[in-house]
């Protein structure tokens, strides 16, 4: 009998015991859990769209007065100058197939503008704006419960338009609609956790969202 009443306590210490363990490890799924759903904004510099303008200035300085006899039949001196360029802003949603991997797509807006010189006065002035829209893979290399180290690989195409205010006899030479592929390459990126659901992120890499770029994930 006296037996008895100690299985029977050992039984409800044990039980006193396992539920409380049990309840949390089903509840932490929930609250750690691996979420599959994710929206990120960036915002970066320098990005493969702003380099690629920066070559044009340097072939328009270099081949300007060439180019502009080819419209005008005179040997004229031509220049882009002052050219501003607006952060390549991205916003992206993303699948999370596992811990690993994620698939998703992204839009990536950004805008120059610019004056156009001929020979020492200005004549008028220009804007450009692209819009790329690419398919993006991520893989996480370092995994750690509060920041991720991770890669990304994004190809697309990028579309551009431009608005001038430039004299006739010049348009022809901005007027131009482009529709040219892209890419976006980050070897090194790190994501740090919020809490559950926000994640900050930090990027290295070239192509369409900059060379260095950083914003947030919401994940759920």
């Amino acid at each position: 009998m006296k037996l008895k009443r100690i299985s029977l306590a050992a039984g409800l210490l044990l039980c006193c015991l396992i539920q409380p363990a049990a309840k949390a490890q089903t509840a932490q799924p929930e609250a750690t859990g691996h979420k599959k759903h994710g929206l990120s904004i960036r915002v970066g510099t320098l990005s493969s769209n702003r380099m690629i303008n920066s070559l044009n200035d340097f072939s328009e300085k270099a081949f300007g007065p060439v180019i502009s006899s080819m419209f005008t039949g005179q040997y004229t001196k031509t220049e882009i100058t002052n050219r501003r360029n607006t952060p390549a802003v991205s916003l992206a949603y993303f699948y999370n197939i596992n811990k690993w991997f994620s698939l998703g797509s992204t839009a990536t807006f950004e805008s120059t503008s610019a004056k156009f010189k001929v020979e020492d006065a200005y004549v008028g002035s220009f804007n450009r704006h692209y819009l790329t829209a690419a398919a993006e893979a991520t893989c996480g290399y370092n995994l750690g419960e509060k920041i991720e180290f991770y890669g990304l690989l994004g190809l697309g195409y990028t579309f551009s338009k431009p608005y001038t205010n430039i004299p006739p006899e010049w348009e022809s030479r901005f007027l131009t609609r482009r529709i040219h592929p892209n890419i976006q390459f980050t070897p090194l990126a790190v994501r740090s956790a919020v809490n559950e659901k926000i994640r900050f992120a930090f990027e290295v890499g070239f192509g369409y969202k900059g060379l260095l770029n950083a914003g947030l994930d919401y994940c759920f």
